[in-house]
């Protein structure tokens, strides 16, 4: 429901003078910037996705989540975004309510820019009412243009247009060769990796599982949550994993899916970088907020939108009374979620939730465990599937190998040269890892690890954490809620109305007035 016109002018102008004087009591600031900022509201209604959502391209340039068009006045549109979460604090404080939290979200792979950006219209609403204010950390990780991008573009982790297109047809045959070439390990894959669980006997893979839980459990240091029955497959789904198709697929999706893979890991980078940092046509990344550029400019020759977001909010976060903030990542974001915890450890994150994480074992253990140290009131949750879901994921008519991202990264796209390569996010993998990982005993008790059930309303799918509640601290510790209730309230679902962003009609974009913001 949108605020009175009126109202949310009156407010917002008050807010954004309060944010002026603010910096002029702290620091000198040019008048322009002033300016500015007051204005930074203008036009924007609060369902506006500009105000939630930092949508990064595949150079590192920020995207209009409504055009896809670059936005060239990237500061003009982070105040917008620092201004109306100072708006809405306001507005819960003066109504007596609880401070507002900041929930940042990381979706991962695979994501087309409409899966995206749809993503902030279906949760929105429902995060504001819960006392979240949701930002979106969005980016081009849709399997075509990463394709695309691999076959005519990247050489050696940079952008070569003619190189690229010239050689093209090199890189596409050396594709086809590694499909063939890798025919036996595809198949082996096919035939035994996707029965690494059995309902008639215990795998290998199962007792070691197995016994790293009951040493966990005996040594009574992390939070361990397992939701739901232990078992669900039958010997009819065993049988029905046996599709002859998959011997054919399962070599293409070797050959072509390895180049596509490594684009998105690019990708991945390019969300605090920019592309052109490495390329010779940068500048130095400024120091402080009294040293940005003039409105109407990127904010850094080098470092994106998202990245100066993360930097501001690390300076400047005693301007919104210290509010709680929740860092999410999903499957590849939480390779980006790493990323930013190493670049910007002073930001205080209360929680940390790593949902089927597709981070590296070894990047955990030097990152996230090590920021726990340093931060003894943050709170760390890993979520992962259950292990059949993992194993028993279906796409496209079950013509393609069974087995979620997770089981494809590690069984064919990623190179896995030790354990400690696996990815994070598969229980297995983490219950093996998890003392190795977190070496102290004061990180251990404020990490939760919780593995979710079969068929009982958590998630089933590897994609179906972004449907989740995923901002609600009884959805990352899923049994701690009564199961009447846990079926109403933190099923995963689509959440909210549907409105995909071609269908949005003129009213819900409003005109905006503020310079370059009003271009794009």
């Amino acid at each position: 429901m949108y605020r009175h016109k009126d109202g949310f002018f009156a407010k917002s102008f008050a807010v954004c003078l309060v944010l002026m004087l603010t910096l002029l009591a702290g620091c000198a600031t040019n008048h322009s910037r002033e300016t500015w900022a007051k204005t930074a509201l203008d036009g924007l209604n609060e369902g506006n996705a500009r105000l939630y959502q930092i949508y990064i391209g595949s150079q590192g340039e920020l995207l209009n989540p409504y055009t896809r068009e670059i936005v060239e006045d990237e500061q003009a549109y982070l105040e917008a975004i620092f201004a109306h979460i100072a708006l809405i604090n306001k507005d819960r404080q003066a109504a007596g309510g609880t401070p507002l939290k900041l929930t940042i979200f990381i979706h991962g792979g695979l994501n087309s820019f409409e899966n995206a950006t749809d993503r902030v219209d279906r949760v929105r609403a429902r995060m504001l009412k819960d006392g979240s204010y949701p930002l979106f950390i969005s980016w081009d990780s849709g399997f075509p243009g990463n394709y695309r991008d691999h076959l005519f573009l990247i050489r050696r982790g940079m952008s070569r247009h003619f190189p690229g297109v010239v050689t093209s047809p090199i890189v596409f045959v050396e594709d086809l060769t590694r499909s063939v070439v890798h025919i036996p390990a595809a198949v082996y894959n096919v035939v035994f990796g996707q029965r690494s669980l059995s309902p008639r006997y215990q795998t290998a893979e199962e007792r070691a599982a197995a016994r790293s839980l009951e040493t966990l459990t005996k040594a009574g240091e992390f939070q361990l949550r397992l939701s739901g029955k232990e078992f669900g497959h039958s010997d009819a789904e065993d049988v029905l994993r046996a599709n002859p198709i998959k011997l054919v697929t399962a070599p293409l999706i070797d050959g072509l899916g390895k180049g596509a893979w490594n684009s998105m890991l690019r990708r991945a980078d390019l969300v605090l970088r920019k592309a052109r940092s490495f390329q010779g046509r940068t500048t130095e990344e400024k120091e402080s907020v009294q040293e940005q550029k003039a409105p109407g400019s990127p904010v850094s020759a080098a470092s994106t939108a998202a990245a100066e977001f993360f930097r501001r909010w690390e300076e400047e976060a005693k301007k919104f009374q210290q509010l709680p903030t929740i860092l999410v990542g999903h499957s590849m974001g939480t390779i980006i979620a790493n990323n930013i915890l190493a670049k910007y450890p002073r930001i205080r994150f209360d929680q940390i939730v790593y949902m089927g994480a597709a981070a590296r074992l070894k990047d955990v253990e030097t990152v996230v465990a090590p920021y726990l140290e340093a931060n003894q009131r943050t709170r760390f949750y890993h979520l992962s599937l259950h292990p059949e879901r993992e194993v028993n994921e279906a796409h496209y008519y079950d013509v393609i190998p069974r087995g979620s991202l997770l089981i494809w990264i590690d069984d064919t796209l990623a190179d896995i040269n030790s354990f400690q390569d696996r990815t994070s996010g598969s229980w297995f993998n983490m219950l093996r890892s998890a003392n190795q990982v977190f070496m102290e005993e004061n990180v251990r008790r404020r990490v939760y690890l919780t593995r979710f059930g079969v068929r009982d309303g958590s998630p089933q799918n590897h994609g179906d954490f972004g449907r989740c509640p995923f901002w609600r601290e009884q959805f990352w510790t899923f049994t701690a809620y009564p199961a009447t209730k846990r079926t109403a309230e933190l099923q995963c679902h689509d959440i909210g109305d549907r409105v995909g962003r071609g269908q949005t009609t003129p009213s819900r974009v409003p005109p905006l007035l503020p310079g370059a913001l009003a271009r794009n």
